[in-house]
């Protein structure tokens, strides 16, 4: 399913692949597309900081400095 994901919405779904590595504990890979979210100015960014998904990567320095 996430590489279907990956293949249809690498350009618009970068906020919800992100929230799919963090759920299965990829935090590279969360913060890879984490960064592809910002250089996108996609609006699911603005949730990133309140979303209980995304704390699994919440307590990192690299997720503060994001």
């Amino acid at each position: 399913m996430l590489e279907d994901l990956i293949k249809v919405d690498h350009d618009y779904g970068a906020y919800l692949i992100a929230e799919f590595y963090a759920y299965r504990k990829g935090k590279n890979k969360a913060f890879e597309w984490l960064e592809r979210t910002y250089n996108q100015r996609d609006e699911g960014l603005t949730a990133a900081l309140g979303l209980q998904l995304l704390r699994s990567i919440g307590e990192k320095p690299r997720y503060t400095a994001f």
